[in-house]
């Protein structure tokens, strides 16, 4: 399957607004492309052996869900 021009623009968008959002993080407010950037980066350390923890919190994530994870799991099960 392959997208058109549009579709393709259109998902970029979606992507890079969703990475533009606010996210709470440790002691202030980020948005997702520096907090995913230090997590990464922290996944790194820890593999090469360079830190022995790894910080595996979670950000809080600002949006509300429109569905419930019964029915995200219902519609994966009956597909």
């Amino acid at each position: 399957m392959r997208l058109r021009g549009s579709g393709a623009k259109k998902i970029v968008s979606e992507v890079s607004n969703m990475l533009n959002q606010a996210v709470g993080y440790g002691d202030k407010q980020t948005s997702w492309g520096p907090t995913l950037l230090l997590k990464v980066r922290g996944l790194a350390h820890y593999l090469i052996g360079k830190n022995k923890e790894l910080d595996i919190v979670s950000p809080e994530f600002g949006g509300q869900r429109v569905d419930s994870h019964e029915i995200l799991r219902y519609r994966i099960l009956n597909r």
